[in-house]
């Protein structure tokens, strides 16, 4: 019979932390090339402020694309105000895979190299420091 001992367990725990870690960095780095060579431009309405277990500022969102709607989530850099919901926004969506994010900051709009429009100016003002 095969025994596993402490010093074995710790090894496979960290081996298995630290592939997970390696796979979700290289996830994330597909989702945005995804994003940047197939995303399109579509408007979404927020439609619900979400909490998180680390209080990033989260806002779910609702759009349709080919008469099929989509519902999606994801954390903006802006606090997360009652008063943004119902209102409008862009988001980068990929239709091949579904993957999207909301555009709200300078910053959302740059890691796609979209320049940040002048109509959301006012957005700035609610930025997480």
């Amino acid at each position: 019979m095969f025994r596993i001992t402490n010093k074995q367990g710790n090894r496979i725990f960290f081996v298995a932390v630290f592939l997970i870690i390696i796979w979700m960095v290289f996830h994330q780095i597909h989702r945005d090339n995804d994003l940047k060579s197939n995303g399109i431009i579509v408007n979404v309405t927020v439609t619900n402020v979400l909490s998180n277990y680390k209080n990033i500022p989260s806002f779910k969102y609702e759009f349709f694309y080919k008469n099929v709607k989509y519902i999606k989530d994801n954390p903006t850099g802006i606090e997360t105000y009652t008063f943004f919901i119902g209102r409008k926004f862009p988001a980068i969506f990929s239709p091949s895979t579904g993957n999207c994010e909301l555009l709200m900051t300078p910053e959302n709009f740059d890691k796609y190299d979209i320049a940040y429009p002048d109509s959301l100016q006012w957005v700035l003002q609610y930025r997480v420091n």
